[in-house]
């Protein structure tokens, strides 16, 4: 069996270092699973404006195909009716040709700093990912997943992201490569450095509505 890990450690690790250079190799790169920041006007045709504060952290559309677009929106608004305080939220919205409706939503702990829209399971029903960084714990990553649904709200993927906290000191980034999500995050040699010694590159894989890390591969 460990003969086999190894074996597979090696192929993963070996498709992406080929995907990279393959990338640095092209004039043009293949196109990136992740999005850029798009202006609120996204949200103007949504029923849902009418009851949001228009102060759109991060706003963006994920084109699923040409008959279905998920809007993705980050925003805060008062809390209560005194409205001293604010609460920050998200909700996700399915627009099609002939409706639109809220497939999930909640509440954030901090600033989304990237959403994207993949199918690991291969199953046709895709998924949404973003993830923060929590006030409380700004080293820590926090990634939140949903599988959509062609006629019913979304599903909560369950998450169970893995680091050493000896070795970890976050500013993670994420990517999807074939039926994977490739997660890379500098390593440290202590939790007292500054000085990140290498990378720690993670496999993770969509299985039964979880998220698990199949794969690890230290680079120092």
């Amino acid at each position: 069996m460990a003969h086999a890990s190894r074996y597979f450690s090696l192929i993963i690790l070996t498709g992406i270092v080929g995907f990279f250079s393959d990338c640095s190799n092209k004039a043009t790169a293949p196109q990136n699973t992740f999005v850029e920041l798009d202006s609120a006007g996204i949200a103007s045709d949504t029923a849902l404006q009418a009851d949001m504060d228009l102060s759109y952290e991060y706003v963006r559309s994920l084109v699923q195909n040409d008959s279905v677009v998920y809007d993705f929106l980050a925003y805060d608004k008062p809390k209560g009716q005194t409205g001293k305080e604010w609460e920050s939220r998200f909700h996700i919205i399915r627009r099609t040709g002939h409706s639109e409706d809220t497939v999930a939503k909640g509440f954030r702990s901090a600033a989304v700093l990237a959403v994207w829209l993949s199918d690991l399971d291969r199953n046709g029903q895709e998924e949404i990912m973003f993830y923060e960084y929590p006030k409380a714990s700004k080293k820590q990553v926090a990634l939140i997943a949903y599988e959509m649904s062609a006629h019913q709200k979304a599903h909560k993927i369950e998450v169970n992201l893995r680091e050493d906290i000896q070795h970890y000191h976050g500013r993670d980034t994420f990517f999807v490569y074939q039926d994977r999500l490739i997660r890379r995050f500098p390593y440290y040699s202590s939790s007292h450095d500054s000085i990140a010694t290498g990378s720690d590159w993670q496999s993770y894989r969509l299985s039964n509505g979880k998220l698990v890390m199949e794969n690890e591969k230290v680079e120092e």
